[in-house]
């Protein structure tokens, strides 16, 4: 039997087909290659041209980066060469001065009327180191000190005492918030605080304790004078000075307690204005200055010793104090009445001129205090009757009742365990409650039946 015909015919039609088939893949892939190759000089050309301009930008940062070290050491040496001037002008003004110093005194007089006045230490940045100081009861100033790496608010006691809050601007109205302990010296009218949020605030720079102070030296006091809120340039010259002290002839007023004092040649801290003494005229003093206001700042080119407390804990002595005085104040006021059925009399004259009705108003917060007043107004009114005998009576209960209250708020006021300001406060308290005690004694015997 012969073998069909139809599949010899049909793998003899397959053999071209197979042939066709590899040459379209073989042409395929000869185009995927060529395409590959493109790709691949593509991506060389970028790699190149990247790489370029990553030389380009290296190239042009260190450029810059030599520009800022030229720029560097030019500034530097700027800096140097004014510093190496300041110095030369310095020991120029001091051999100078030497100079003149050997001469005759009519020599002398000729130089300085003719030569010009030394340049002030003002500059903005001087005065920027000055800050505002207001709290609730009080307002004054103080001044930014550089100790080394630290920064340090310079004031007097008294500007602190007496308030409960307290805010701290410097002149170009940036404030300060965040402080270390605050530390009281011994023997002034001084504190500091460290600031901690300063580093960058100017600063001024304290005399050292071996620069000596001439009367005569010229000075410049700056502070909040009035408390208007403005800093205030005022010229003048030490007229005298202690261990403690230095008495100026700036005219401070009210408001620059605390500021800095000058030298008004080196720009250096001489001392901080703490107080003025009243005006005193009498035979003694008529024709002099003591028959002036006097000013006085606490000297700074001195090594003090510091006492450590919170800043709380000293504006909680000085509440004490206060509320210690104004028991004494009252109870000094109640020893001074007298009843009468027509209502409470002023038997007695308060030291000062101080009215004894308006410090008892003050102090109605008391209980015993409330219950005389309102006992006043009762007899006023005619609200009361009695005997007055029973009235006696009943007034000696009442300042049986004031002299105890007095006695419980002396209870454990112990002047030296306050920090130095406080304690001289105290002190003074202290000796002014005995008159006070003494007084409410006398007015209960005069009360006895």
């Amino acid at each position: 039997m012969k073998p069909p015909i139809f599949p010899l015919v049909l793998a003899t039609a397959l053999i071209p087909l197979t042939g066709c088939k590899s040459k379209a893949d073989a042409k395929k892939i000869k185009e995927l290659e060529a395409e590959q190759i493109v790709l691949n000089e593509t991506i060389e050309t970028l790699r190149m041209e990247h790489e370029a301009e990553i030389d380009a930008k290296a190239q042009e940062i260190s450029s810059i980066e030599a520009d800022f070290e030229k720029e560097i050491v030019q500034l530097r040496k700027e800096r140097d060469d004014a510093v190496a001037h300041s110095q030369q002008v310095s020991d120029s003004l001091k051999r100078m001065e030497a100079r003149i110093a050997t001469l005759p005194r009519a020599a002398q007089a000729t130089v300085n009327e003719s030569a010009p006045p030394p340049e002030e230490g003002l500059n903005p940045e001087k005065q920027q180191s000055v800050v505002l100081i207001e709290g609730d009861a009080s307002k004054g100033t103080g001044f930014i000190v550089g100790i080394g790496d630290k920064r340090y608010l310079y004031t007097a006691a008294h500007v602190l005492s007496g308030n409960q809050k307290l805010t701290v601007t410097s002149a170009a109205g940036r404030k300060f918030a965040r402080f270390g302990p605050l530390e009281a010296a011994e023997g002034a009218d001084l504190v500091r605080l460290e600031v901690l949020d300063a580093e960058d605030a100017p600063f001024l720079t304290l005399a050292k304790p071996t620069d000596a102070i001439a009367s005569g030296t010229k000075i410049v006091a700056l502070g909040n004078g009035g408390g208007a809120g403005v800093i205030a340039t005022e010229k003048g010259t030490i007229l005298g000075q202690s261990g403690e002290s230095l008495e100026v002839s700036a005219a401070v007023i009210q408001g620059n307690s605390g500021g800095p004092v000058l030298d008004s040649v080196e720009g250096n801290v001489l001392g901080v204005v703490t107080h003025l003494t009243s005006e005193r005229k009498d035979l003694w003093s008529d024709g002099t200055r003591f028959g002036e206001v006097r000013r006085f700042a606490c000297r700074l080119n001195r090594d003090w010793e510091w006492k450590s407390v919170p800043i709380g804990s000293f504006l909680a002595e000085a509440k004490l104090v206060a509320e210690y005085d104004r028991h004494s104040r009252v109870g000094y006021a109640v020893s001074m009445l007298s009843p009468t059925t027509e209502g409470l009399r002023i038997s007695g004259t308060l030291p000062g001129g101080q009215d004894a009705l308006a410090i008892l108003s003050d102090a109605k917060d008391l209980p015993f205090v409330a219950e005389i007043i309102e006992m006043n107004v009762e007899l006023g009114a005619k609200r009361m009757r009695s005997s007055e005998a029973d009235l006696r009576r009943r007034f000696r209960s009442m300042i049986d009742a004031t002299a105890s209250a007095v006695k419980r708020n002396g209870n454990g006021f112990d002047p030296s365990r306050l920090t130095w300001f406080h304690r001289q406060q105290a002190a003074h308290s202290a000796e002014w409650r005995k008159t006070t005690e003494d007084a409410l004694r006398q007015s209960l015997d005069s009360l006895a039946p």
